[in-house]
């Protein structure tokens, strides 16, 4: 269930950060907010399922690099 939620959270901001950044380059063109937070959402699935299960940057354990 925490893993759901991580995911939500990361794919919801993605969604807002990637509208705001999409909007403010496109200088107020509001497809561009959209083109801006489909990719940058994309983007954090990808990592979420690839990159992100992978990792071991974050490990507890003595010696796990």
């Amino acid at each position: 269930m925490v893993e759901l939620l991580e995911l939500a959270w990361g794919i919801g901001f993605g969604l807002f950060i990637g509208a705001f950044f999409g909007f403010v380059l496109a200088r107020g063109d509001i497809l561009f907010a959209g083109v801006g937070a489909v990719v940058l959402a994309a983007a954090t699935v990808i990592y979420a399922f690839t990159l992100g299960r992978s990792s071991d940057l974050g490990s507890t354990r003595p010696n796990a690099h």
